[in-house]
């Protein structure tokens, strides 16, 4: 192996993310300093008219400036030009930590060739959206077992074998990756956490999550990106 390659490579999709993108790559940047592995920064920039693709690189992030407005071709687009041994694609709402980057490379190391990670929130979110949330996340994951986008990880080599996301899905790219990946080898859901943002709790209402949660879940991919403004457009919060 080469020694100079490094171990893991962070995909990072954003667009309009100015306010969060130094804190996902700060964390990255400290979880790794127990684990003593070699890594990479990647930001895949989606056409932002902020500050993203700057402080990014302030920050020491290879930045990949794009303009696909498309969630996996985003993070195929990073994964071209990434050189580690294994892919983990972090959004820019979602700190990474120590414990659940040993959980990745753990999983990793026996054997498995792609997964997620189980998922908490930020901040306190209402009894209502706890249940919401915690109900998606048993099915998606615990029952149909498909990793969440927040956090997926896969050997490179595999991941180009199946040819990376598949742009055809607007959303949930997570459910083909992760049919794709299961008929290659082991995929595994590790159990330690990514904390990822609450922040769509508090721009949209829990009617308009229900109904996004339920497409999502049951009727298949989404063809029209007007309905996805949760995912794509969705306004952006002044302060953390």
């Amino acid at each position: 192996m080469d020694s100079t390659r490094p171990r893991v490579s962070f995909v990072i999709p954003a667009r309009n993310e100015e306010l969060l993108i130094a804190s996902a790559i700060f964390a990255i940047a400290q979880s790794v300093v127990p684990c003593s592995i070699s890594l990479e920064v990647i930001v895949v920039n989606d056409g932002s008219t902020d500050e993203t693709a700057g402080i990014a690189k302030d920050c020491g992030a290879q930045v990949i400036d794009v303009q696909l407005h498309n969630i996996a071709a985003v993070r195929n687009a990073g994964a071209e030009v990434a050189s580690g041994e294994i892919l983990i694609f972090v959004d820019a709402d979602t700190l990474m930590n120590a414990d659940c980057l040993k959980g990745i490379l753990a999983a990793v190391e026996g054997g498995a060739i792609a997964g997620g990670t189980a998922v908490e929130f930020d901040r306190r979110i209402t009894w209502l959206q706890r249940v919401m949330s915690k109900s998606f996340l048993f099915v998606w994951q615990r029952i149909f077992g498909y990793g969440c986008g927040c956090c997926l990880f896969a050997r490179r080599d595999v991941f180009q074998e199946i040819g990376g996301f598949d742009p055809t899905y607007l959303s949930s790219e997570e459910r083909p990756f992760t049919r794709s990946m299961k008929k290659k080898g082991p995929f595994v859901l590790t159990r330690q956490p990514v904390l990822t943002s609450s922040r769509k709790f508090r721009l949209y209402s829990s009617w308009h999550l229900t109904k996004v949660v339920f497409r999502s879940l049951f009727l298949g991919k989404y063809r029209n990106r007007e309905e996805l403004g949760v995912f794509y457009d969705a306004p952006r919060e002044s302060e953390i």
